[in-house]
């Protein structure tokens, strides 16, 4: 089963394109100061200022690099992007006693 999304009205996930898409998407559109983590556990941070299929070009301290996504581990925002869920998948699989979102474990 492929998991695809589809971009809708206000960065909403339904059935179509890609949750990496939508997220790379957001954080560029924002300006969303990103950490990108490569396989050998070197850190770049920076902005994304574009990608495709295969590779993200980060800037960072007025220089472009690309990536090549085969070469990445990780990308982490440094600020929450959540909105990408919208509230039935958040009720269905995050809650905590509180109110918060936690993630729940499936079994």
């Amino acid at each position: 089963m492929q998991n695809r999304y589809k971009k809708s009205k206000g960065d909403k996930l339904s059935e179509g394109s890609k949750i990496q898409e939508i997220f790379l998407n957001h954080c560029r559109k924002q300006d969303i100061k990103i950490t990108l983590t490569s396989l050998d556990n070197l850190e770049t941070h920076g902005f994304i200022k574009g990608f495709d299929q295969e590779s993200i070009v980060v800037e960072t301290n007025g220089q472009q690099a690309l990536f090549y996504k085969k070469a990445i581990y990780s990308i982490k925002p440094h600020q929450e992007v959540d909105f990408i869920f919208n509230e039935s998948w958040k009720l269905e699989h995050y809650r905590n006693s509180s109110g918060n979102y936690k993630l729940k474990a499936h079994n």
